[in-house]
């Protein structure tokens, strides 16, 4: 069974930038990450701030190719569309 203070306590770590999923495996004392992973489920309400985010930002242009390289071979290079 699943203690909700040590729940809670892992949802917040993980959800700091500062901490990775290996500091709070380390802080739980947890012998594998995965079952340091069970804490680590997202949100619904954070899965749909972070996806309304994306699709506020402007959208950006594609790469720009200047015109001191051959275009049709850095495309190629990349992978690019012709």
């Amino acid at each position: 069974m699943v203690d909700p203070a040590r729940h809670t306590t892992a949802a917040r770590l993980l959800a700091d930038p500062a901490f990775t999923l290996f500091d709070v495996q380390t802080i739980l004392r947890h012998a594998s990450v995965s079952t340091t992973q069970i804490y680590a489920q997202p949100r619904l309400e954070d899965l749909v701030t972070k996806v309304l985010e994306h699709y506020a930002r402007p959208r950006t242009k594609g790469p720009v190719i200047k015109s001191a390289y051959d275009s049709a071979a850095v495309r190629e290079l990349l992978g690019l569309p012709a």
